[in-house]
C-alpha cells in the first residue's frame, strides 16, 4: 500500500481547499445573479395602470402621489405577514413619493383568510386600518373569535354588509387574476405619472423604482 508523503499531502490539501473555494464562490455568484434578476422591476406592457388600483385600500401614504405600491395580500399568509412591515417601511422612506395599497387575494389553503378578507372589504378607511393592523397579529384559533367580534360590530352598524363585501372581494380577486396573480404576497408598483405598472418580486425592486435607479 502506497503511503502519501508530506509534499503530496500538502498538494492534496491545496487542491481540496481550492476546489471548495471555487464551488463556494460559484454558488455565491449564482445567488448574486439571481438576486439581481429578481431585483429588476418588470414593466408590464399593455396593462392599464388603473386596473391595479381599482378598489385598492390605502394603508399608508397619499393615493395622489406618483407611485403606489399595490400588494395582493392574504391575512393568514406567513410570507405576507413577514413582508408587511418591510413594504410599509419602504413606502414611508420614500419621502412622500409613494403610498401603499392592499388588494385582497385570500388563498383556499388558509382557513380564515376568506372571512378576514370579507370583513376588511366591509370596513370604512379608519376601521380598515385598525382591522389590518390587528389581523396581522391574530394566529390560529384566535382568528375565529377575532372574526366573531368584528362581524357582530358590522351586523349592528351595517346590516346586510356581507353581500356588498362579497361583491367587492370578488372584484379584487378578479383584478388579481387579470394581473396573473397566483400566490401571495404579489407586489406591483404603479407609476401614475407615466401610467405604467411594474411587477416587483421583492423590496429591492420597489426601492429601485422609487430611487430612480
Amino acid at each position: 500500500m502506497d503511503i502519501i508523503n508530506e509534499a503530496q499531502f500538502k498538494k492534496l490539501q491545496l487542491y481540496l481547499v481550492g476546489s471548495t473555494s471555487l464551488i463556494v464562490a460559484g454558488a455565491y455568484l449564482l445567488q448574486l445573479a439571481r438576486f439581481r434578476r429578481e431585483s429588476e422591476p418588470l414593466l408590464l406592457s399593455g396593462v392599464n395602470y388603473e386596473v391595479a388600483l381599482k378598489g385598492a385600500r390605502i394603508v399608508t401614504g397619499d393615493k395622489r402621489t406618483r407611485y403606489c405600491v399595490v400588494e395582493f395580500f392574504d391575512y393568514e399568509c406567513p410570507p405576507c405577514r413577514l413582508m408587511a412591515p418591510r413594504v410599509y417601511e419602504a413606502v414611508n422612506k420614500s419621502d412622500g413619493k409613494a403610498c401603499l395599497a392592499l388588494q385582497n387575494f385570500p388563498l383556499v389553503i388558509h382557513p380564515h383568510a376568506f372571512d378576514l378578507a370579507l370583513v376588511s372589504c366591509a370596513l370604512d378607511p379608519p376601521q380598515f386600518t385598525e382591522f389590518y393592523n390587528l389581523a396581522l397579529k391574530v394566529h390560529g384559533l384566535e382568528a375565529a373569535e377575532f372574526l366573531k367580534r368584528w362581524k357582530l360590530r358590522l351586523d349592528r352598524s351595517k346590516p346586510g354588509w356581507a353581500r356588498r363585501a362579497s361583491q367587492k372581494l370578488e372584484s379584487e380577486r378578479a383584478i388579481g387574476r387579470r394581473l396573473s396573480v397566483n400566490g401571495t404576497p404579489t407586489l406591483f408598483l404603479v407609476d401614475q405619472v407615466k401610467g405604467v405598472v411594474y411587477r416587483c418580486k421583492n423590496i429591492a425592486a420597489i426601492n429601485r423604482v422609487l430611487s430612480g435607479t
